[in-house]
């Protein structure tokens, strides 16, 4: 699920959990927390453990997101406070928010007694009345985030480790993926859909994975409506955005491959409110500042175990595994 920022002057810093660490020569891997996540139905979504305002409640784990945010009608129950904000957030279908409100925070043992959460107008039903809000990038990029979405486990890591030596569970197969972050802390990276390399946002807040329509006829000849990408739905409720499904053959990252991945087509006005890419154009998206063309979410990521190593840059995938013991705790 995307939520992104725009504001006029510098965008204020948000406190975060991490604690700094003196640099020391390659440290071995430590461990800050281990939560235990519960899922959706559907097992398409990852819920985080939380307290706010010292009441127990959870967050839909969104890598996508650019910030930590709760909804209106949760801030309205706690009783909070709302304040207007330099910082106005957008959702993927451009609903917007300038207010926040300041309370505590807690995840495991790491708490805030003051964090400024941007509170929502609107944002996707997540089916699940104790779920009030997104966890995103500007709370997990200060840590290293290792997803088990089979073992429903999500590790906040120390970023001060040695480099590459992250894999603390047993697997025969490794997917090393550089990424380079977005200004709104997406993680973009460059995978292989049917053997072409497509760039794509890596979203645990989004249920199903998804391409726009104009890379789907440019790169791969797929034709809206034909017998092999018929009509699926519409798009956030709007009847004149019509969506598409295709099942592609393989979504390769570097060696780890995900068979038959079901991508659901979608118009390219989905990016308009955050680009300046035409209606319609058939752009490959690639450029600074423009949002990539493929979304990858819970529908492929499930069927994966997954490290961000948010400081190096780097993405590491491999099939999913048993619960396996996880590193000493971070010092």
């Amino acid at each position: 699920m995307k939520y992104r920022l725009q504001c006029a002057a510098a965008v204020a810093a948000f406190a975060v959990f991490a604690t700094d660490i003196q640099a020391q020569d390659c440290k071995p891997l430590g461990r800050y927390a281990s939560v235990p996540l519960s899922t959706s139905s559907d097992f398409r979504r990852l819920y985080v453990p939380v307290e706010i305002a010292g009441k127990p409640m959870r967050m839909l784990l969104d890598t996508g997101a650019s910030v930590t945010l709760i909804n209106a009608s949760t801030a309205k129950a706690l009783g909070l406070e709302t304040h207007d904000s330099p910082i106005r957030v957008y959702s993927l279908t451009g609903d917007s928010s300038d207010k926040y409100v300041e309370t505590s925070f807690k995840i495991s043992a790491m708490s805030l007694p003051k964090f400024q959460f941007p509170v929502s107008k609107q944002f996707e039903d997540l089916d699940q009345s104790d779920v009030v809000g997104l966890l995103g990038a500007n709370v997990l990029s200060h840590f290293d985030v290792s997803v088990d979405p089979v073992g429903k486990t999500l590790d906040l890591m120390s970023q001060d480790h040695c480099p590459d030596r992250v894999i603390y569970w047993p697997t025969k197969v490794l997917a090393k993926i550089p990424f380079k972050p977005a200004e709104d802390g997406s993680i973009i990276v460059e995978i292989k859909l049917d053997g072409k390399p497509v760039k794509a946002i890596l979203d645990t807040g989004a249920w199903n994975s998804t391409l726009r329509i104009p890379t789907a006829e440019h790169l791969y000849n797929i034709a809206p409506g034909s017998p092999d990408a018929p009509v699926s739905g519409i798009l956030n409720g709007a009847e004149n955005l019509t969506t598409y499904h295709h099942t592609f053959k393989t979504l390769d990252f570097d060696g780890v491959t995900v068979a038959n991945p079901a991508i659901e087509l979608i118009p390219d006005k989905l990016s308009r409110p955050f680009t300046e890419v035409p209606t319609g154009s058939h752009i490959s998206v690639t450029d600074e500042g423009v949002a990539p063309p493929m979304l990858i979410g819970m529908d492929i990521l499930r069927h994966t175990r997954f490290y961000i190593a948010y400081k190096a840059h780097m993405l590491y995938v491999t099939p999913p595994t048993e619960p396996a013991a996880a590193p000493a705790p971070a010092k």
